[in-house]
């Protein structure tokens, strides 16, 4: 039914994200090999970056849009000592 229909969905494009990066990463041209892809979800938005929490909505404005539900945030500070 619909349920198995998303799950293919989903792996193929789980399938999709490993083949391109790893054509593009190996692809021969030294800016490429920084590929990276950090998740491929029709369901799912995941977010990724070294920023301070001022940065977050200039490289995020879709973060700030009271349209926009999240029920997951992780955040990770790491502080010279």
């Amino acid at each position: 039914g619909e349920v198995a229909a998303g799950l293919e969905f989903e792996r193929k494009l789980y399938i999709l994200r490993r083949v391109a990066t790893h054509r593009i990463r190996y692809s021969g041209n030294d800016e490429d090999a920084l590929f990276y892809v950090s998740s491929l979800s029709s369901r799912t938005m995941t977010y990724k970056g070294m920023l301070t929490t001022e940065q977050l909505t200039t490289y995020f404005p879709d973060l700030s849009n009271e349209a926009m539900d999240s029920a997951l945030a992780l955040t990770h500070s790491r502080f010279s000592t």
